[in-house]
Order: C-alpha cells, then sequence, then structure tokens
C-alpha cells in the first residue's frame, strides 16, 4: 500500500502514528473506524470537497459515508488504480440541469406597476415572465431554490434599464447563434435609460441600477463590446476604487452580489485573450469586507457556484504559492455535484498555474491531476442525471475546468477515452454551449489537439481570431452581425484590397507634405523664393492641416468614408499636378494650404477605418501597418524625392506624384468600398412586435434555441448582398444630427487628458518641423554642400529612431504596463504607461542638442543624423505613449479626441516656419536647438505629474466624460 505523506486517510493523523500499527492506524481503530489506510481518498460522499494535500489520491468517490460498498464503473482505456472509481446506482433525467424546471410556474411578484412599466408592451412583460422563469437559470452556477432570480425579479420592476437588459438577455438566449433584431434594440433602449440615470448620481447607490450595469456588462459581451472597460467605468462612475468618496460601501453586504458579479468577470484567470490586465475589483472587495464589522463572507458565491475561499485562491493566481494554496484549501460543505465542481476547480487552478508559470513537479504529476480532473468532470456529468439533484446549476461553470483539461494535450493524446468523456462533459454546458463563441473555442482544443501542439496560448489564439474570453467563453470583439455587408463579415481579401488603398493613400499623403522642404534648393533658384517663404508655405500647409480634421472628419461620420476619401485624394492629386507647374509665392501658399486640408483628413479617417474593418485584436496590427505608412511616406520618401529632383528637376517629383494620385484616385472611386455599416434593427414598432406572444418551445431539446427563430421578434432571413453599384454608392448617411459630430470634439478640448496627449505631440510635430526646415537649409550650404538627394538622405537617421522608438513605446511599454500592473496587486491604471518616458524626454531633447551643435560645427553628416535618429526615437515614443493613453481613458469617443489632438498639435506648427530663419540668423544654429532641447524635454517631462495625480484627474471628470458620450450616442465600436 503506498503512503501518503499525510498519513491516514481517513483520521487524518500524521504518518507517525499510522506507522505503529500497519496497514491501518490506531486511531481509526481506537474509534471502530472503517481505516482506508495511508493512500488520501477524497471523500466526495459526505459533501465535503478539498480536504487535504492532492499527493497521491485516487478518483472520487461517490455516495453516503456509511456504505462503503458501492459499484465500481470502469473508465475505458485508463489501467491500474486510476482506471475506476466508485459510485452510487444512477437515475436518469432529461440533459440538462434545469430541464426539469423549465415547465414549472415560478412565482411572479405581483406589485403595483410603475408608469414606465405601464408604458411597456404586453410583449415585453410575456418575454420578462419568461426569462424569470426559464432564462434565469442559466446565469448563476448554485440552485433553483436560490433567493436571486425572486430578488432579480423585485429589483427589475423598480428599475427600467434593469428591466429592458434581462429581457434582452433572454431574447439572446433564444438565438445566440442569430440574435434577433430586438435584442440590439433592447439592449440600446436599456444602455440610454442606463447611461440617463446614471448621470444623476449622486454617491448614493441604487441596487437597481447597479443590477442593470452588471448586466449590461454581459450585454455587452454578447455584442462584442471589451467588458473590461465597462467594469473599469462602473467603478470610477461609482467612486468604488480605495481610497475614492465611497469606497466604503464596496463591503457593504446589500450590493454584494453586483459587486461579486463584477469581480468574477474581472479575475484574470476567468478572462483571457484582453490587453487590460484586471482592475482587482474582487480584491477591493475582500479587504473592505474584512475590515467591515461582519468580515468576510462566506459561503457560495451565486454567479460562479464556487465557494468565496476559493475564489480567494483564483484571485491571487499570479503568486508564486498559489498551487501549495490550492493544495491547502480547506474545504466547503456543498452538494455532490458542487463538490465535483469544486474539485474540478481546484485542479484546474494548479493546472493553470503550472501552465503560466511553466512550473513541474512530481507531486503529483500532471497525468495524475489531469485523471482527477477528468473524474470529477464525468462525475459531475453523471451525478446531474440523478433526480434529486435537477435543482443543482453546477453544470452552468463547467467551461473552465473543462478548458484546462483540454488544454493538456500531450496527455490527453496518450488517452483517447479521456478525450470521449471529456467531449460528453462539455456537452452539458447549457449556458453557452450554443454560442459561436464556444464553438470557436472548440475549435480551438481540436486543432491543438490533432496538431499535439501542448503549448498552446488561447490568449494567442483567441486574438488570433478576433474574439475576447470572459470566464473560458469567447466573445467576438466587436460581434459582426449576421449581415454579408457588414465589414466585419468580410472576407480576408477584400478586406486586405480595401485597408491596402487606404496604406498607398497615406504614404502618398504624408510624402506630399514633407517632400517641399527638400526641394528647397531648387525651388531658390527657379522660383526666386526665400528661405523665409518657403517657411511660410509650412505654416500655410499646418493650417490646412489643423482645420482640415475638424472640418470634415464630422461630415465623414455622418456621410461615409468612401466620399472624404475620393475628394481629398482628388484634391490632392489636383494640387500635385498644380504644384508642379507653379511659378509664383502666392501660387505656392495655396497649394501647400489645400494640400495640408486634405491631408488632414486621412490623419484620423484612417483610424475609423481600422475599427469598421478589423476586430479589436486586429486593431494592433492594422495600426502598426498603419504608422508604418506614415513613416515611409514621412521620412523615405523624401529620400526618392531627393534622388529623382537630382536627376530631372524638382517639377518632376510633384508630376510623379501627381501621377500616383491620380491613379488612387481611380481606383477609389471604382473599387473603393464604404466601410461606414449601419446595421439592420427593428423594423417594427412595439404595437407589432406585441401582436402575440413567441412560441418558445420546450428547452429540453438542445435544438430548440435555434428553432425559436420561427418566432415573431426574430428573422429567418439575412439582408441580400449588396451589388456592385450599391457597393460603390457615393453618400452612406445616417440620421444623428450634424451639429452633434461637431460638438463633441468641441467638448474634448476640456479633458486633461486630451489636452496632455495634445501638447506632447504638438511639441513633437513643432520640433520635426524645426528639425526638417534646418536640414534643408543647412545641408544645402557650405560646410556640407550636399545636392537635393543629400538633403533627401537626411531624413533616414530620424526615420531609424523613429522606428525604435515605436518599438520602445509600443511592443516594450505594452509589456512593461503588465509588469507594472502586477506589482499593483494586478490594477491597471492607463497613467503607468507614462512611466517609462524619461529615456524618450532625454534622448528627444538631447538629440535636438547633438543635432544642432555638429551641424553648426560643421562634423561629419553621421553625427548630425545620431542627433536626428535620437530625436526620432524619443518623438515616436512620446507620440505613441500619449495616443495610446487617449485611447485606453476615451475608447468610445476616440475619434472625436483624435479630432481635438491634431487641430491643437498643428496650432505650434504653424508659428514655428515663421521663426526659423530668423532665429538661426539672431542667435545661431547651436543656441538656437540647445534652447529647443531644454523646452523639449521641460514639455515632455510634464509626464511626471500627470503619472502621479491623473487618476485623480480622470476619477474628478468621469462624470463629464459619460456625458459627452452621451451625446454622442452608442457605437458598436
Amino acid at each position: 500500500m503506498s503512503r501518503s505523506r499525510n498519513g491516514c486517510s481517513t483520521c487524518k493523523r500524521r504518518h507517525r502514528k499510522c506507522d505503529e500499527t500497519k496497514p491501518s492506524c490506531r486511531e481509526c481503530q481506537k474509534n471502530n473506524l472503517d481505516c482506508e489506510g495511508y493512500a488520501l481518498k477524497l471523500q466526495w460522499d459526505v459533501g465535503v470537497a478539498s480536504r487535504g494535500k492532492l499527493t497521491g489520491s485516487s478518483l472520487p468517490v461517490l455516495g453516503t459515508g456509511s456504505e462503503r460498498k458501492r459499484q465500481r464503473v470502469e473508465i475505458d482505456g485508463v489501467e491500474g488504480p486510476f482506471g475506476q472509481f466508485q459510485a452510487l446506482p444512477l437515475g436518469y433525467v432529461e440533459n440538462s440541469p434545469v430541464s426539469g424546471l423549465m415547465d414549472m410556474q415560478y412565482p411572479v411578484i405581483e406589485t403595483e406597476e410603475p408608469q414606465w412599466l405601464q408604458r411597456r408592451s404586453d410583449h415585453e412583460k410575456h418575454l420578462f415572465k419568461e426569462f424569470i422563469q426559464k432564462t434565469v437559470f442559466l446565469f448563476y452556477s448554485t440552485s433553483t431554490e436560490d433567493p436571486f432570480p425572486l430578488e432579480l425579479q423585485r429589483l427589475a420592476l423598480q428599475n427600467e434599464p434593469l428591466y429592458l437588459g434581462l429581457i434582452a438577455t433572454h431574447v439572446y438566449n433564444t438565438n445566440p447563434r442569430n440574435p434577433p433584431p430586438l435584442f440590439h434594440d433592447l439592449c440600446n433602449q436599456s444602455l440610454r435609460l442606463f447611461r440617463e440615470q446614471l448621470s444623476g448620481f449622486d454617491g448614493t447607490l441604487d441596487e437597481g441600477l447597479i443590477n442593470a450595469g452588471v448586466f449590461l456588462c454581459t450585454l455587452h459581451l454578447f455584442q462584442g463590446i471589451p467588458w473590461t472597460a465597462h467594469l473599469n467605468s462602473m467603478m470610477w462612475v461609482y467612486h468604488l476604487f480605495p481610497q475614492s468618496k465611497n469606497a466604503h460601501l464596496i463591503g457593504d453586504l446589500e450590493y454584494r452580489f453586483s459587486l461579486e458579479a463584477m469581480a468574477i468577470m474581472d479575475i484574470p484567470t476567468f478572462v483571457r485573450g484582453r490587453d487590460t490586465p484586471t482592475l482587482g475589483i474582487w480584491g477591493f472587495l475582500r479587504s473592505a469586507q474584512k475590515a467591515s464589522l461582519t468580515g468576510l463572507v462566506g459561503g457560495v458565491e451565486s454567479v460562479s457556484g464556487l465557494p468565496r475561499s476559493l475564489l480567494d485562491i483564483f484571485g491571487r493566481m499570479a503568486h508564486d504559492d498559489v498551487e501549495k494554496d490550492f493544495a491547502d484549501w480547506e474545504g466547503h460543505e456543498g452538494s455532490i455535484p458542487h463538490v465535483h465542481l469544486w474539485e474540478a476547480f481546484r485542479i484546474s487552478g494548479i493546472l493553470i498555474s503550472r501552465r503560466q508559470k511553466r512550473t513541474q513537479t512530481n507531486s503529483p504529476s500532471n497525468e495524475m491531476l489531469v485523471c482527477r480532473l477528468v473524474a470529477a468532470l464525468d462525475a459531475l456529468y453523471e451525478t446531474r442525471k440523478r433526480e434529486e439533484y435537477t435543482h443543482i446549476l453546477a453544470t452552468n461553470s463547467m467551461l473552465y475546468p473543462y478548458t484546462a483539461a483540454r488544454l493538456e494535450v500531450t496527455i490527453l493524446q496518450t488517452r483517447p477515452s479521456w478525450v470521449r468523456t471529456l467531449r460528453r462533459c462539455g456537452s452539458i454546458c447549457d449556458a453557452y454551449r450554443d454560442t459561436p463563441n464556444a464553438i470557436i473555442l472548440e475549435e480551438i482544443l481540436d486543432k491543438a489537439l490533432e496538431r499535439g501542439d501542448n503549448e498552446v496560448d488561447l490568449d494567442r489564439e483567441t486574438k488570433a481570431r478576433g474574439v475576447e474570453l470572459s470566464r473560458s467563453e469567447i466573445i467576438l470583439v466587436p460581434t459582426p452581425s449576421q449581415d454579408p455587408n457588414d465589414p466585419l463579415n468580410w472576407s480576408k481579401g477584400r478586406k486586405s484590397w480595401n485597408f491596402t488603398l487606404v496604406l498607398a493613400v497615406t504614404v502618398a499623403f504624408f510624402s506630399a507634405i514633407v517632400m517641399q522642404m527638400v526641394l528647397w534648393q531648387q525651388m531658390i533658384i527657379d522660383m526666386h523664393v526665400t528661405y523665409d517663404q518657403l517657411n511660410y508655405g509650412v505654416a500655410f500647409n499646418s493650417a490646412g492641416l489643423a482645420l482640415g480634421s475638424f472640418l470634415f472628419i464630422p461630415l465623414a461620420r455622418k456621410y461615409g468614408s468612401r466620399p472624404c476619401y475620393i475628394l481629398s485624394t482628388g484634391l490632392t492629386a489636383a494640387v500635385s499636378w498644380w504644384s508642379g507647374r507653379m511659378e509664383t509665392v502666392g501660387e505656392m501658399y495655396v497649394t501647400n494650404f489645400l494640400s495640408g486640408l486634405a491631408a488632414s483628413i486621412n490623419e484620423t479617417i484612417s483610424e475609423i477605418t481600422i475599427a469598421d474593418l478589423f476586430f479589436v485584436h486586429q486593431r494592433g496590427t492594422a495600426n502598426g501597418f498603419y504608422i508604418m505608412a506614415v513613416m515611409v511616406g514621412q521620412f523615405v520618401c523624401p529620400c526618392i524625392v531627393g534622388v529623382q529632383a537630382a536627376a530631372q528637376d524638382w517639377r518632376w517629383t510633384y508630376y510623379t506624384t501627381g501621377i500616383v494620385l491620380t491613379i488612387l484616385f481611380l481606383l477609389f472611386i471604382f473599387f473603393f468600398e464604404e466601410t461606414k455599416f449601419i446595421p439592420v434593427t427593428v423594423g417594427e414598432t412595439r404595437n407589432t412586435l406585441s401582436q402575440g406572444p413567441p412560441t418558445l418551445k420546450n428547452f429540453k431539446d438542445s435544438s430548440t434555441r435555434a428553432d425559436v427563430q420561427d418566432s415573431d421578434y426574430t428573422s429567418e432571413t439575412h439582408p441580400p448582398r449588396l451589388t456592385y453599384k450599391q457597393k460603390m454608392r457615393f453618400i452612406t448617411r445616417t440620421d444623428e444630427p450634424l451639429w452633434r459630430n461637431y460638438l463633441v470634439p468641441l467638448k474634448m478640448f476640456l479633458f486633461p487628458h486630451v489636452l496632455f496627449s495634445a501638447l506632447q505631440v504638438a511639441s513633437c510635430v513643432a520640433f520635426l518641423i524645426l528639425l526638417t526646415s534646418s536640414i534643408s537649409m543647412i545641408f544645402s550650404a557650405p560646410p556640407y554642400n550636399f545636392n537635393t538627394a543629400g538633403v533627401g538622405l537626411m531624413s533616414l537617421g530620424p526615420f531609424v529612431g523613429n522606428f525604435l522608438g515605436s518599438v520602445y513605446g509600443g511592443v516594450l511599454g505594452d509589456w512593461v504596463v503588465v509588469q507594472f500592473a502586477k506589482r499593483n496587486k494586478g490594477i491597471f491604471e492607463p497613467e503607468m504607461r507614462l512611466y517609462i518616458l524619461l529615456l524618450p524626454a532625454l534622448l528627444m531633447g538631447g538629440g535636438l542638442v547633438f543635432f544642432g551643435i555638429s551641424a553648426d560645427k560643421g562634423w561629419h553628416w553621421i553625427y548630425p543624423s545620431i542627433g536626428g535618429a535620437m530625436f526620432g526615437f524619443g518623438m515616436a515614443s512620446m507620440i505613441d505613449i500619449s495616443c495610446t493613453i487617449v485611447i485606453d481613458i476615451y475608447q468610445t469617443l476616440t475619434a472625436e479626441a483624435f479630432i481635438s489632438v491634431t487641430f491643437i498639435r498643428n496650432i505650434p506648427s504653424i508659428g514655428v516656419p515663421f521663426g526659423v530663419v530668423g532665429w538661426i540668423s539672431s542667435i545661431g544654429i547651436s543656441k538656437l536647438f540647445i534652447i529647443s532641447g531644454c523646452v523639449a524635454t521641460g514639455v515632455c517631462l510634464l509626464f511626471i505629474p500627470y503619472a502621479v495625480w491623473g487618476r485623480r484627474v480622470r476619477e474628478n471628470t468621469w462624470q463629464m466624460y459619460e456625458s459627452v458620450r452621451e451625446l454622442k450616442g452608442a457605437a458598436r465600436h
């Protein structure tokens, strides 16, 4: 008999006493106990999970404590002591944890209807009743005897947003693969009312409103809107973070369910495939409870169905000793199915921890753990079929341990019977079995098993498919509609073609903006202009850039991006042809202004196009391609322009640009599709929908969810594919008032973080103009005497620095943020990105100083190039991080925020060109760039106060943000 390190598995005495009398121990003999010896067995039969260590235990024991002789059930393909476990004879019920309850008449609370409820249609009231009597049982994991449904019903009858949110949840659940239009209509109504009530938040928490927020987070998951942003929003609006004014309410038991539901969604190990770390809600909640008079709340949490003591361990998965915590978990009393579920979660936690930390121990081995995990899930599958457990909802939480087991590919490849058992167990996850997300998860796991990939990374795989994971459920982000004309549903080739046109025109636009500076040497001779006049032309270009985004982007939001791309490309092409034939200074000013006006549209509308075409996980890559296109146009194309001008003539560079843009203009007219998508919403009035209740079939048949589409609030047909003529329509108009599109960007000026980002970007662009203007003047004169080709090649230094700075601020910056969040107990703050800006701040200023001194003293051209590279590194990092913070904080107002940033950014750029020649003449190159370097460093170092007090600023302006977001209205992304 194998010995357990902890001694007797029956009386728990240490092995020293057990060794005195073998094979059974003295304590068991003294108490007349049937000793099971040294091999530790998990005692499922008494309804207590997880007593003792996880070393060497055999498979679970089912039944009552008094019965020692049980039926032996073989697990096919498992040899030795792990090939069997003991179970009571099994009864049979339908294949659903709530199938016996679907026909029961759950009591509906009769109360005096508030006015808003009297206005709701009979059809909506019928759907609400359907939710309370049926669907609610899929959204928590304790039992049907839990008072949660009645409490939720009471709150919903007092709060309209919650009422509508529950109906929307029910409608979605009837057909999760193809949610009907009514679902989207109810979501929008619930969200609008929720924001209205939230805007009047006075510090007193409304329990119904909090529950509405929780269910809206769930509904946003259905629609593919990342839930982490909404959790963060709710925590800030309610002021529930530590040290905020309502922090004392975190531990208030009255709001415990709502806050616990938020916390479960936020625990890192239950939320996979997202970029933002945990907010730490579970830790806040438990710390507040511990500090309260009542102390920590025990028992079982309703949504997950797990004991809170076990959730505490999952909440600290990042700790090094978490495996020991799982092994030492004291357990909890509960029903037999729940005990199996808890042991499955406990073993899953150990396996996931080992996978994350890449640790491996031999006691117990991973194979032993997987064996026990499969056995626990199989036991849960069997016990749920017993009639006395039909009221238990434990299987609603099976997906996490199921996924943990399926990830152990190497072990499962040698145990095909275990795979069959797992597939059988996974088929009963009623809460999410039929969702497209669960199907995608199964596909990822099956492919990993097929190719033997034991290192499969769910985070990477889900992001590669445009999904996010919550409680191991995958959600498309954003969820595409069923409309084949939705750009999110386009094929990869179709998306790539349209996006390639955007990238091509981006290169052309940014090349057209900066190419003139390379040509100054020839233009001075040919047009008889001065450096002052040429710099004034740059100012006119910057003025066009500042005005264009503010004037035209709101029009793009209302009428679509296609007309804006066509008009801006056509205008830039015309201006390029004109520039090649211009003869006067006045023409130069006009063409520069029009060029900036047209090119400004590209700066913001490209971000809108990326959001239209790509899922959230793909937008990082798409933005990377866009930034690379900007860098090629701004730094590489001037090199080519300089070489061409030296070989031919400066006018031919404009002709070449005009040819390229004319071709792009024609391609946009005949081949670029509108990416703005107007989803189909409810086409009938509420009276039409209320003509009769839907025909809901019995939920016992798992196929009935898809059949519910025959009811009168769903649609069996999808919109037809657009014809070529419809795809190429010039305008895609929406009904929102145009003034609102202009007003929202103006309101974004009021947000300090937008102003901070705009100031940093403005500083970078202003000094970039100073640098590029000086390159044209300095290196075309003695001692360098470069021709146009040599002047153009001097852009390579800033290009290299810019590339490295983008890597530093992007890839490395994201990694560093995660590390800071881990040190901060898993709490992510957008201002954490600012912590790495010290190096870019010093390099940006230092690069300007080094460039100015080396160029002024006539050193070898490599030294000014190094200075330019240092400046480019700092500039790229500052712009990248400053803009990313805006996206982190104002996710739903990104386009409007960047209109404000672009406008402010170009204001200093208008003034700088007017002073360049005068500054160089009066104080010299060295002093000019020394002063510029000091100013640039000073502006960059403003990140320090924002890193210290930025969170407080966000908290104080959050209500204003909510009001602006309400003014804008809901958006898909």
